[in-house]
């Protein structure tokens, strides 16, 4: 139960905005980072996460 919460379930057709979608990762406790390294890190380039 507890780890529902970092879970994010897309349905086909549905729309997130680029800051809803970084709220969220940023909410999950991931790092952006321009270049990925290690578990808990992404990164946005050109809309694609």
């Amino acid at each position: 139960q507890n780890l529902k919460r970092f879970f994010l379930n897309l349905e086909k057709g549905e729309t997130f905005g680029r800051d809803r979608v970084l709220d969220i990762l940023d909410e999950y406790g991931y790092t952006r980072e321009d270049l990925i390294n290690s578990h808990g890190e992404y990164a946005w380039r050109g809309g694609v996460v």
